[in-house]
């Protein structure tokens, strides 16, 4: 009788083997781990109901074989599922006792189940998620994941604002830009911390297609699609050419070096008197680039002459982007002295060093602000302009294009706004009662 009981056990263990039912981790078992399980104890059953009509020393046959193959195989689903429903368990009495945070997930489809199971089955997820809400239907009432699915009516905002949640995460797949404002602006008066579960931001999607929980962007707040512009041409007039930038370590230089690596210079400079961030776009340029790209990181100020004269001279750039300049307002409004150095002067040595060395072009990134400039830093980049104009006979070609507020740069007073967005309103000081200052638009 063991040997019988023996023979039916080594037949379900290799089946289950061969199946690959024991490479699946139970705790985070689905459909297709359970489904496994079932064909390889099913092809155990048949094997052994045929080993026990052809060989008569077997005592277990016909339906007794299929039903101790049964009753395994209930028994091993009945332990799976246990063990599932102990870790769940677990999760939901972390979740009551403040450990998690109650989320609303916007979407009851694929992408909301998918975040859902995602946070149910992650023991060291910080969120639980309390509820789904949608428009279809057949889902409305029910439960997914046993999590309830609410309606998305005109009285939700009031709904959630009762439920103890404290985060509302949109999960709806390939919504465009007027459908992620009314959303936004939909779930804001929830008074509730509005994420998404999407894809990170990068220029290049398909080299990150794994979806994240996310804060509001900037580029969210635009409520557009970004606008991406594909131009050959230009890449061709770039491509062999030796290109120095200014301020490579900034938010506008650095973005510039992305932008011009791609065209396949003969060698880029990065010239910066602030040695961290030249650090990091030179190490970023490293790790995509590698040896393909001819980088060289110089650290030196525009405003020195003489270390500008060495620069130029050694590698008598072809194209130079003027980048380098203070930015803030109120910064440069109580300090007007170094926006005049570092500005007026820096552009004028600059330019003085690319016409000495030939340079073919020369663009000096401007700002809004140098249109009838009411501060010092718009009048120093107005005058910085004047410079640049000022050289229509040389023979380099002189340049200048005006930025507004750069979403994303150091001196934007975009990430302001956001930080006030996400702390729930403008700050104030205590004391006059005026909000804080800030970098007009």
């Amino acid at each position: 009788m063991l040997s019988n009981i023996g023979t039916l056990l080594l037949c379900i263990l290799i089946f289950r083997v061969i199946v690959g039912t024991y490479s699946s981790v139970w705790r985070f078992a689905n459909s297709t781990s359970y489904l496994k399980l079932l064909i390889s104890d099913f092809c155990a059953g048949t094997a052994y109901f045929i080993i026990s009509m052809s060989i008569k020393s077997i005592y277990i046959k016909g339906w007794s074989s299929v039903l101790v193959v049964c009753i395994i195989t209930l028994v091993t689903l009945l332990s799976r599922f246990v063990y599932q429903q102990y870790h769940s368990r677990r999760q939901c009495i972390a979740a009551s006792q403040g450990l998690q945070t109650n989320v609303v997930i916007i979407g009851a489809g694929q992408v909301g189940v998918m975040l859902a199971n995602e946070l149910k089955m992650n023991s060291k997820s910080k969120y639980n998620p309390y509820c789904f809400v949608d428009i279809d239907k057949e889902k409305i009432g029910n439960k997914i994941l046993n999590i309830k699915v609410i309606e998305e009516d005109s009285c939700i905002i009031d709904k959630i604002k009762q439920m103890p949640v404290d985060v509302i995460i949109i999960a709806i797949p390939k919504f465009n830009g007027d459908e992620k404002q009314k959303l936004y602006e939909f779930y804001k008066h929830t008074g509730k911390k509005i994420k998404i579960y999407d894809f990170v931001f990068s220029q290049d999607n398909s080299n990150y297609n794994k979806r994240i929980i996310r804060d509001i962007k900037i580029e969210d707040l635009l409520f557009r699609e970004p606008i991406e512009v594909v131009d050959n041409e230009s890449s061709r007039f770039y491509q062999g050419k030796c290109i120095l930038i200014t301020s490579d370590g900034g938010s506008i230089g650095s973005e510039l070096c992305r932008q011009l690596a791609r065209s396949k210079p003969s060698q880029l400079i990065i010239l910066d008197i602030y040695e961290n961030n030249a650090y990091e776009i030179q190490q970023e340029l490293i790790s995509s680039y590698g040896n393909k790209l001819n980088l060289v990181v110089e650290i030196a100020s525009v405003r020195d002459r003489k270390r500008l004269d060495s620069i130029f001279r050694n590698y008598k750039p072809q194209i130079i982007f003027h980048a380098a300049a203070h930015k803030h307002v109120p910064l440069m409004e109580h300090s007007s002295c170094e926006a005049i150095k570092n500005n007026i002067f820096g552009t004028y040595n600059t330019a003085d060093m690319a016409e000495k060395y030939g340079a073919e072009k020369f663009i000096l990134i401007s700002t809004d602000k140098a249109v009838n400039p009411t501060n010092a830093m718009g009048a120093s980049k107005k005058m910085c302009e004047m410079i640049i104009q000022s050289r229509g006979d040389s023979k380099t070609s002189f340049a200048a294009v005006r930025f507004g507020n750069v979403l994303g740069s150091n001196g934007s007073v975009i990430p302001l706004f956001k930080r006030q967005i996400e702390e729930g309103g403008p700050n104030y000081n205590r004391q006059t009662n005026n909000p804080l200052l800030y970098d007009h638009p």
